[in-house]
């Protein structure tokens, strides 16, 4: 008998149209919340959660009780912060292939060998006909 007591109940989704007349029976008709619950088989905070919300949003809640429409808000506002705030990390972080410094250039030390001259560069699969020449800086004036 007291395993049965502390088994959990299985979650169940509700219509709005029934915790509307749910709600209904409590406010309208001045019924307990407790004897609602009983009569259609729900949890007591689950009904008392309803009738709060109702009221809250009929501008009868207590003081500080967000509305169904300042939650749904509220819900996407931090959606979009969550999303520009990893947009904003993603912008912050130094690209691999960017450079660190102006002037600085990236040597690749693991190929060996010999140094090709102009046109004794062979085109490598992949590779487009782009040459990179380091060359001295100019004078500037």
């Amino acid at each position: 008998m007291q395993a049965e007591k502390n088994r959990k109940r299985a979650r169940r989704t509700y219509t709005d149209e029934f915790k509307a007349g749910a709600v209904q029976q409590v406010v309208g008709e001045g019924r307990t919340v407790t004897e609602v619950a009983k009569a259609l088989d729900l949890t007591r905070s689950a009904l008392d959660t309803w009738v709060k919300q109702s009221l809250a949003d009929a501008g009868k809640g207590a003081p500080g009780v967000l509305t169904t429409s300042e939650k749904d808000e509220l819900a996407q506002l931090r959606a979009e912060n969550r999303r520009l705030k990893m947009e904003r990390d993603i912008l912050k972080k130094r690209r691999p292939s960017s450079r660190g410094k102006a002037g600085e250039v990236r040597l690749d030390r693991r190929g060996g060998g010999q140094l090709a001259c102009g046109r004794d560069v062979r085109r490598a699969p992949g590779v487009h006909e782009r040459v990179l020449r380091l060359a001295k800086p100019r004078p500037r004036f």
